[in-house]
């Protein structure tokens, strides 16, 4: 990729309208962190400007494989796709917010303190991607306020290469800020521009980009950073109020020309799909909140859920809600995911909530365009199912929360579970964990799963007997589905693709 500093150019009419889009990014409160796989002269724009040093945090080139896959966290589905995009502009945002932390807390060192504290991590806690929550930080020192100028990159590319490509050139770019999240589609008319002038129009449609969600920020700052401040630190929010969960979505063809027209050619459009989160949600991703309650469309916020003792506390509103908790990415929801419901209420007594983690053990933090894709998906395929949704990727942290409720897992996420060379220092400490989540009276009822033509069933599982007493099985004969959340992303991937062929 070259990367070369903007210069006036006869033959480039956006040159005057790109430096002053700049020097306006320069002269506003935004901070930026740009990770990239095409339209890489974006970075020689923004450098060519004085005073960028004061609004670009970082930049970085995730061109091999290996080094897209370390930044996000994750192999992803497939390199060039709208997901990939949205997984680096938030590993892109939580970037600038350790980097604003290790600015906040004076740090010498370029890895804040708070961020060591894994001590089973192969590689330093700045290069994970999970947002920190806020309460990681040191008190009275940092509010959600600090990162309302914090604008993070993501843009992954198919270009002009020196081989044939198959498929449609095409630009994905998405831009991750406090409480949005904005999503751009170009497709490229093939075989009309040269990979220099491919690679300017993505670096223009990048600045139109964070230009887009600047302005969308600017307009809700300030409406709401005294807000967030109040609702995080005082809870001045009602519990008993119910919220919509995203303020506004949109998918629909836009046009990036209000200060830096974009040369298209016929037939080309931007695409653009934004999903801007209401406060309890923003709360929920920057830690403020532990968990919120969604149903079919609205959210109530829990300030108090610390301290919900237990299912059977007859002062707990949300009793009927925490009996059975589904936990999942649902990504997207499937037949499989219905028919465990179906079984386990039978099977229980009770109703059956799901329950997403908007962080992940071993996944990329969720963005706000996928949460609400998610969500719209549930209701759409069981309308009414109540949904939790917390910042709790570990079984040992549900079950602080959800005490006394069962979880519904499938065979292959309790083998995950007992994983002790992926996820635990030793067994002593897997032990500590089942001993945590036995202290607090839950239990695991287990679904067989079929994987690589074999069934795994709690009964197969090679654990430890400790973790085998707290659970319950569902038995093979009664359910037993080889149907893959992956592989039906991957399907729908592939059918996108071979429509721009």
């Amino acid at each position: 990729m070259t990367i070369s500093h903007s210069s006036p150019q006869p033959d480039d009419p956006n040159y005057a309208a790109r430096i002053a889009l700049i020097q306006s990014l320069n002269n506003s409160k935004s901070l930026i962190v740009l990770a990239l796989t095409g339209g890489g002269q974006v970075i020689g724009d923004l450098l060519s400007v004085p005073g960028t040093s004061g609004t670009l945090l970082e930049a970085t080139v995730t061109y091999s494989p290996e080094s897209m896959c370390n930044y996000i966290g994750c192999v992803p589905d497939q390199y060039c796709c709208r997901q990939t995009a949205c997984y680096m502009a938030t590993a892109a945002f939580n970037r600038a917010i350790k980097i604003i932390l290790s600015r906040k807390n004076n740090q010498t060192s370029v890895i804040p303190s708070v961020l060591l504290d894994c001590p089973n991590s192969n590689k330093s806690q700045f290069d994970r991607v999970e947002i920190l929550p806020q309460n990681s930080a040191p008190q009275n020192q940092t509010t959600l306020d600090d990162f309302s100028n914090l604008i993070g990159v993501g843009c992954t590319a198919s270009l002009v290469t020196n081989r044939e490509k198959a498929g449609r050139h095409r630009v994905y770019v998405t831009v991750q800020t406090l409480v949005g999240t904005f999503a751009f589609y170009l497709k490229l008319n093939k075989g009309e521009r040269s990979r220099v002038e491919e690679d300017s129009l993505v670096a223009d449609l990048i600045l139109s980009a964070i230009e887009v969600a600047r302005n969308d920020l600017e307009l809700r700052r300030r409406d709401w950073a005294d807000d967030f401040v109040l609702n995080s630190e005082h809870g001045k929010t009602p519990e008993d109020k119910l919220f919509d969960a995203f303020e506004c979505n949109s998918n629909e063809t836009v046009k990036l020309d209000m200060k830096l027209p974009l040369p298209l050619k016929s037939g080309e459009l931007v695409e653009s799909l934004s999903v801007v989160a209401t406060h309890p949600i923003v709360d929920l991703f920057f830690g403020k909140s532990k968990a919120v309650l969604w149903y079919r469309g609205k959210i109530r916020r829990l300030n108090h859920i610390d301290s919900i003792e237990s299912k059977k506390d007859p002062f707990n509103r949300y009793a009927e809600f925490m009996q059975a908790i589904f936990p999942g990415s649902f990504s997207p929801v499937h037949s499989g995911h219905l028919e465990m419901i179906e079984i386990a209420e039978k099977r229980l007594g009770c109703k059956v909530a799901m329950e997403i983690s908007i962080s992940n053990a071993d996944k990329p933090m969720v963005d706000y365009i996928e949460l609400w894709s998610r969500l719209r998906e549930i209701e759409h395929v069981r309308p009414g199912q109540i949904v939790w949704l917390t910042q709790t990727p570990l079984f040992e942290e549900k079950s602080e929360i959800f005490r006394g409720a069962t979880f519904i897992i499938g065979a292959d996420t309790l083998k995950r579970f007992a994983d002790v060379q992926r996820f635990y220092r030793n067994i002593h400490h897997l032990h500590d964990v089942i001993r945590v989540i036995s202290y607090n009276d839950c239990r695991f009822l287990v679904f067989a799963r079929e994987c690589e033509n074999a069934i795994e069933s709690l009964s197969s599982l090679n654990i430890p007997d400790m973790l085998r007493s707290i659970c319950d099985e569902v038995q093979a004969s009664d359910f037993t589905k080889n149907i893959s959340s992956t592989i039906i992303r991957q399907n729908k991937l592939n059918e996108v693709t071979n429509s721009c062929d």
